[in-house]
């Protein structure tokens, strides 16, 4: 073998061995890209199932290329997770039992991985698993490597306080006290988690603006389905509540939506009978039960109702009857889909005590 061809195997070897060494980096970079880009899609999601089901996939179609992926694995956990939400803070188990066994394969891969550390605290968070948080939380702290990273933790230990220790106020003033918020995700963050604390500590104020900025930064169905329910709950401005919960409704068609609208209408009712204004209360209540037949407020109302204009609204023998009829009917419906309501059982009882003068 000649000087030339020797000197050409080893520029040959070399060149392989750089390729080798190379090939993982160029890896890692690419599963970074596609894990980012799947974070960053799901930093948006407003209650879009199509949207989660679409970056599951990608997710798992990274994974089959690199199963080293531990961005990827924490993404999938993240996604399945937020597949199981039922409302607040509420999560379905299996869904978090199975988000768990992805976080905790993430963590695996990669320890140092901080996206993976802050989805596994928060499966912790949701499954209310106080021992595995504080555990993980040191672990989050120990894989910071940003400021942006510092602010994710600082909201974790807020939501926390929110989410298992119901300190409301420590949550509030934890919240208060964060700076750099300056990424939208992580400022929406901070938002949902004041305008939780705000109202159970008296400071109705405050978490209207709260809701009110958010509406601002994300006008999405949640976010106007959540402001209904604090209008008509706290703030007793039912009026209001309803625009929100149709405009909830108007962007998305879900089943927490009806239920939001159903509340902030029977709410409105009430008010009316309250006032005197029994016939006035009475669509309403209709159109509250339609939303929800499990909306009891409202057929116990329309029972009431009718009982009340059966003994002091007819003005006939027949009105009488029909009136009565209708009071059975609704506060039967009540106790159809509530056999315990003692409320509506209480009050057929009375109605079969009544007398023919």
């Amino acid at each position: 073998m000649d000087d030339k061809s020797l000197e050409s195997g080893w520029v040959a070897r070399w060149i392989a061995l750089l390729v080798l060494l190379l090939i993982p980096h160029f890896a890692f970079a690419a599963c970074a890209d596609e894990a980012k880009s799947i974070k960053e899609a799901v930093d948006e999601w407003a209650g879009d199932s199509a949207l989660l089901k679409a970056q599951y996939d990608k997710a798992s179609a990274l994974l089959q290329k690199d199963d080293k992926c531990a961005l990827a694995m924490a993404q999938l956990s993240r996604i399945v997770r937020k597949a199981g939400f039922l409302k607040g803070s509420q999560f379905r188990s299996e869904n978090l039992a199975k988000a768990k066994t992805l976080a905790l394969q993430a963590v695996q891969l990669d320890p140092d991985c901080y996206l993976c550390q802050w989805e596994l605290a928060h499966v912790y968070m949701f499954q209310s698993d106080v021992s595995g948080f504080d555990a993980t939380l040191a672990q989050v702290r120990k894989a910071e490597k940003t400021p942006q990273d510092h602010v994710c933790t600082q909201i974790l230990e807020a939501n926390f306080q929110n989410v298992v220790k119901k300190d409301y106020a420590k949550a509030a003033q934890l919240a208060e006290a964060i700076q750099g918020d300056d990424e939208a995700y992580i400022h929406l963050y901070k938002l949902e988690i004041q305008k939780t604390a705000y109202p159970q500590i008296g400071k109705l104020e405050l978490a209207d603006a709260t809701y009110q900025e958010q509406i601002k930064l994300q006008p999405t169905a949640w976010v106007y389905g959540d402001y209904a329910a604090f209008l008509t709950g706290s703030l007793k401005q039912h009026d209001k509540a309803i625009i929100y919960a149709r405009k909830s409704l108007a962007l998305m068609d879900y089943p927490l939506g009806h239920v939001k609208l159903s509340t902030a209408l029977s709410n409105k009712a009430y008010d009316l009978i309250k006032a005197g204004d029994l016939k006035g209360s009475i669509p309403l209540n209709e159109e509250a039960y339609k939303e929800n037949h499990d909306n009891h407020f409202a057929s116990n109302n329309l029972g009431y109702v009718y009982r009340e204009m059966a003994l002091k609204g007819a003005d006939s023998w027949e009105k009488h009857m029909e009136y009565k009829e209708k009071s059975v009917d609704w506060y039967g419906k009540t106790l159809s889909s509530d056999p315990k309501n003692d409320y509506a059982r209480r009050e057929l009882e009375g109605i079969k005590l009544w007398k023919v003068k």
